[in-house]
């Protein structure tokens, strides 16, 4: 749930009324070199940033009350009225302490599982898989095997 924590406050800066093609905002902002194409380095490098905008007291850990911060001025930046009304839930694990560790751990995993021909970049196709509502197969997708 704090993936989806993060990736909700990275998709929160700028999310327009209706996503163009391509995969949420927060990992087509990833794109710093702006190929269309988002690699495991541009999305640490997103997790870092996102990170350090998190911790405002630069103490190498985000509290559940820094979180709340960044999220209420991202969504006042992304609505330009300077207000940051209180956010939903944290979710599961929003009562704890998150560190750089686990934000890059977290970005990790959520790309590994993006990545769905493992060759290390999310393609234009693995991006619109991405996009809310829809999610790439997992492992545990499958359907039970029929017993006999």
């Amino acid at each position: 749930m704090i993936v989806s924590l993060l990736l909700a406050a990275m998709v929160q800066a700028v999310t327009p009324s209706a996503p163009p093609p391509g995969g949420p905002a927060g990992l087509r902002r990833a794109d710093a070199n702006g190929d269309g194409v988002v690699t495991r380095a541009e999305v640490m490098a997103q997790a870092d940033a996102m990170f350090a905008r998190m911790d405002s007291n630069h103490d190498g850990k985000v509290t559940p009350e820094e979180r709340r911060a960044a999220m209420d001025a991202m969504r006042a930046e992304r609505r330009g009225d300077g207000s940051g009304r209180g956010g939903r839930g944290m979710g599961r694990g929003g009562d704890r302490e998150l560190t750089l560790e686990q934000t890059r751990q977290m970005a990790a995993t959520r790309f590994d599982r993006l990545d769905t021909n493992k060759d290390g970049r999310l393609d234009a196709a693995e991006l619109a898989a991405a996009r809310p509502g829809s999610r790439p197969p997992r492992d545990d997708d499958a359907p039970p095997s029929p017993t006999q």
